[in-house]
């Protein structure tokens, strides 16, 4: 089974996060209704999530 880009992003963002739980649920949705607006919809959750962990983990 070829594994979703937009996962294989989520995974990278959520490495070591403690907002993984309710991603993953998101996640779980996102592969229920496969419909492109729901994938378009994760895609820029993501962007708002690596922004706000870049800031978050600049000072690491």
């Amino acid at each position: 089974m070829q594994e979703c880009k937009i996962c294989k992003q989520f995974a990278l963002v959520l490495k070591n996060h403690s907002i993984k739980i309710s991603l993953k649920r998101k996640m779980k949705k996102h592969h229920n209704n496969k419909g492109t607006s729901q994938i378009k919809k994760v895609g820029s959750r993501i962007k708002k999530i690596q922004f706000i962990l870049k800031k978050n983990t600049s000072f690491l």
